[in-house]
């Protein structure tokens, strides 16, 4: 939802509430808004660009049907040029055995590099390593059975050296008896768009851990402030030591609870912190107490296990 701020600006926010309840009734709401401005405007942008992407990708196949139509006249082969040239997008177009015979001019501006150095296969030195293997097995997949071309993989950018993230397509054209004659292709830049998926995913990282601590603060806090209830309403010292002594207990649960939290907050940011073994019987005392203030909440009898 959009929200105006102090300054009178519309700022984008992610609204997460908790309701809590008292025997059926809602008695109040927890809740906050994160603040997704800049995301939310960057996927705005990103799907914008996106459309506009692929009306260009539109007009280049609507192209590409013309000159299917059309005599490979020396005119013909200039505009293809020209409005290749023209899109703010790697084209390039391959022989029926797979190697690469032009790209436009966005190809050489991004790379760096020559016609005569990235003909044929020569364009490996481009990809990120990590992408070269899946690139080329799914290439020369679609190359063998004339299945579209389709996969994503990082390009080097000669300007400052960074990898950016490309979504590679290609379809074959064919001739009347169904051979491929040519392959069309482009390369599109969807960086911004994988930093947008990757945004959102810290995102709802985020929110898991906020219901993580939710969850594992309530019971301490809920089974101590019960226990100081039923101190102020009993007068008998042996009930009252044994409260005490629940009180401690999630007391100490409490804080265990918030040390756990801490370690799991630097295990987020330093992968490098070693596994430590849990303690079963620690774990089922402290839910043993929780219980143990359910019960007296409610004024029942302790079952023999629980005594």
């Amino acid at each position: 939802m959009q929200l105006i701020d102090a300054n009178g600006k519309e700022i984008w926010v992610r609204a997460i509430g908790h309701a809590a309840f008292e025997d059926g009734v809602c008695k109040r709401l927890f809740g906050t808004f994160q603040n997704i401005d800049d995301y939310k405007l960057t996927q705005l942008s990103l799907q914008a660009s996106i459309a506009k992407q692929e009306e260009l990708n539109t007009a280049l196949k609507e192209q590409v049907e013309l000159v299917k139509l059309q005599d490979q006249t020396i005119q013909t082969i200039q505009e293809f040029k020209f409005l290749a040239d023209s899109i703010p997008q790697i084209i390039w177009t391959s022989q029926p055995s797979g190697n690469l015979d032009y790209y436009n001019q966005h190809w050489f501006e991004y790379t760096g590099m020559t016609l005569e150095e990235t003909q044929g296969w020569g364009w490996e030195p481009v990809l990120h390593p990590e992408d070269l293997d899946n690139c080329v097995k799914v290439w020369t997949e679609s190359i063998e059975t004339g299945k579209p071309y389709d996969v994503e993989y990082r390009f080097k950018r000669a300007a400052d050296g960074a990898y950016r993230w490309h979504l590679g397509r290609a379809l074959p054209m064919k001739n009347e008896k169904g051979e491929i004659v040519k392959w069309f292709g482009s390369c599109t830049d969807i960086d911004e768009y994988k930093r947008a998926l990757d945004l959102e995913r810290k995102i709802s990282q985020f929110e898991d851990f906020n219901r993580m601590v939710a969850h594992n603060l309530r019971g301490p806090a809920g089974s101590m402030g019960m226990i100081i209830n039923m101190l102020e309403t009993t007068t008998e010292e042996e009930e009252r030591a044994e409260l005490l002594d629940m009180l401690k207990q999630s007391s100490g649960s409490l804080n265990q609870t918030l040390e756990e939290l801490m370690k799991v907050l630097e295990i987020r940011l330093n992968k490098g912190i070693p596994f430590e073994e849990c303690n079963t019987a620690t774990i089922l005392q402290g839910v043993e107490n929780m219980l143990k203030g359910e019960i007296f909440s409610k004024k029942q009898l302790f079952p023999p296990i629980l005594r």
